[in-house]
């Protein structure tokens, strides 16, 4: 979400959201599951990368990871489940 709001005030060029932006802000900008993994990559591969030289101690970025590993295989697996329950209404048989 922060990522959101700062994508919003760079578009808008705006250094503050004040009532009214704010209110403009979550009019405009919603985050879904789907969206939350495509965002993450894009600010990991190009954007704010200098979370690498804060120090981070290797088991907060070991334990990141192994979090963010879970939810991917969670979402993949309610995602294929999902698939699955649609494709057997409408086909017949699984897809995934």
């Amino acid at each position: 979400m922060k990522y959101s709001v700062e994508e919003f005030k760079r578009k808008e060029k705006i250094r503050t959201l004040n009532c009214k932006k704010g209110r403009d802000f979550l009019d405009k900008v919603s985050i879904n599951i789907c969206e939350f993994f495509y965002w993450y990559r894009i600010k990991s591969n190009y954007r704010d990368l200098e979370f690498l030289d804060k120090g981070i101690n290797d088991s907060l970025f070991l334990d990141f990871y192994q979090n963010y590993f879970e939810l991917t295989k969670n979402f993949c697996n309610a995602y294929a489940r999902l698939v699955n329950e649609l494709s057997m209404k409408r086909f017949g048989k699984k897809i995934l």
